[in-house]
């Protein structure tokens, strides 16, 4: 997977927001984290957004974690399959 920063503007990523480390419970709670495009928090599995300066900068500070192809295609192909 290519860094972020080699990333060129308007190019659809898939996103996802960061783990929140100072969750003392356990809960699995995530940082949340809006979309300047939409003004709506990212949903805890992702979303694709197109790679901008606002989001170069939220993965440099560790806010969100790009999610690989191959996972969001396994978990799309384990879905499709369970409902089938």
């Amino acid at each position: 997977m290519p860094t972020y920063s080699s990333i060129p503007d308007n190019d659809p990523v898939h996103i996802r927001p960061a783990a929140n480390k100072r969750d003392i419970e356990g809960r699995g709670a995530y940082l949340k984290v809006r979309n300047p495009a939409t003004n709506k928090h990212l949903p805890e599995d992702g979303e694709t957004v197109k790679m901008s300066t606002y989001w170069r900068r939220a993965l440099r500070d560790g806010d969100v974690v790009m999610v690989p192809q191959s996972s969001r295609t396994r978990r799309r192909t384990s879905t499709t399959e369970a409902e089938g």
